[in-house]
């Protein structure tokens, strides 16, 4: 090959090369365009998540009441087959709690609880209950498996004057969502305030358990109306204190402890402990004097049923689960220490004499 032949090879080489780089390099520049308006497009999904997902869920969810109001209605009459707490529709009764600024008060609420085994939803049962709450172990519910325990409870909240309500729950591995008016207020957490106006309110509160045991309380009381505990002298000779870790669940499962105070001429002063969310109901069949009751504990959603004018004093999110414990509380609080101490990992019942 000449000399000339070579030269004009290599410059048809060097000029392919050239070619070649610039094609790769054009390619880089075209495939890395698309990538700014993939961000955005993120980021528009992420804003629409945010604003348009909630809606979506709420009116999938809110949905479900029609369908259990239908299958309840069919069901009523066949409850004396599928419920094993009919005789509890029949009552009545109503719970108020009010401030200066406003109360709230609720009736019954309806219960209807499902089955949520092999990815389906079965009707169970319905009963009426005094407040959304549930505490069984394995399958001593209807024979429901605990982490397949649907529940949705259902009722009207009234309030009187335009009030500001807490709304305190007690859960552990579930899903918890609750309504007011059909609008979601609350969402796996522990506790929400909600403004509400003069007049009656829809509550729907659906619980989708996963554990094996259901432990669930829900409150409502009117914001600031729980009196805080202070450093106080307790006159009454009377100093009894009841120590508990939950209510037990053998005989109810409502997470209620029914405290019965025994007659007497002197007045007694009542400390209640716990850790998970109890509903202290007290029975005074004598009327014997109470000169006060401490509520310690680590749920908010913690309340005492059955008082009238008796002083309650609220020491929360304080758990003492060692009878040393709570005797070194008051002392701090008290400066005496309790007469006589009950002290149990679970109870449906105590008697205070």
């Amino acid at each position: 090959m000449s000399q000339q032949s070579r030269q004009y090879t290599l410059s048809i080489q060097a000029m392919l090369l050239i070619n070649l780089l610039t094609m790769n390099f054009l390619s880089g520049c075209i495939v890395q365009e698309p990538m700014e308006p993939l961000n955005i497009s993120i980021e528009s999904s992420h804003d629409q998540e945010d604003e348009g997902s909630e809606p979506e869920t709420s009116e999938t969810e809110t949905s479900k009441p029609e369908t259990s109001e239908t299958e309840t209605s069919e069901t009523e009459t066949n409850e004396t087959e599928t419920s094993e707490t009919e005789t509890n529709e029949t009552e009545t009764s109503t719970s108020t709690f009010s401030t200066n600024t406003g109360a709230v008060e609720w009736d019954m609420f309806l219960a209807t609880y499902y089955d949520e085994s092999y990815s389906t939803t079965e009707y169970i049962a319905t009963e009426r209950v005094e407040r959304p709450s549930m505490n069984y172990v394995w399958d001593d519910l209807l024979n429901i498996n605990s982490e397949d325990f649907y529940a949705v409870w259902t009722g009207e909240l009234q309030a009187d004057g335009a009030t500001t309500i807490d709304i305190t729950v007690d859960y552990s591995w579930s899903d918890v969502s609750i309504y007011i008016d059909d609008n979601l207020v609350l969402q796996d957490r522990e506790r929400v305030s909600v403004d509400l106006a003069d007049g009656s309110h829809s509550v729907r509160v659906e619980l989708h358990n996963n554990w094996h045991t259901v432990g669930f309380n829900v409150d409502f009381s009117v914001s600031q109306s729980r009196q805080e505990l202070e450093p106080m002298m307790i006159q009454s000779e009377d100093f009894k204190a009841v120590m508990v870790y939950e209510a037990g669940s053998a005989n109810r499962h409502d997470n209620v402890i029914e405290v019965e105070i025994g007659p007497g001429e002197t007045p007694v002063f009542i400390l209640l402990s716990s850790y998970a969310g109890i509903n202290w109901q007290i029975i005074n069949p004598t009327q014997r004097e109470i000169e006060g009751i401490v509520v310690c504990s680590f749920s908010e959603s913690t309340n005492i049923i059955g008082l009238g004018e008796t002083p309650v004093y609220y020491h929360g999110n304080e758990y003492y689960g060692e009878s040393e414990e709570l005797q070194y509380m008051t002392e701090q609080y008290f400066q005496r220490q309790p007469s006589s101490i009950i002290d149990h990992y679970e109870l449906d019942y105590a008697y205070i004499e």
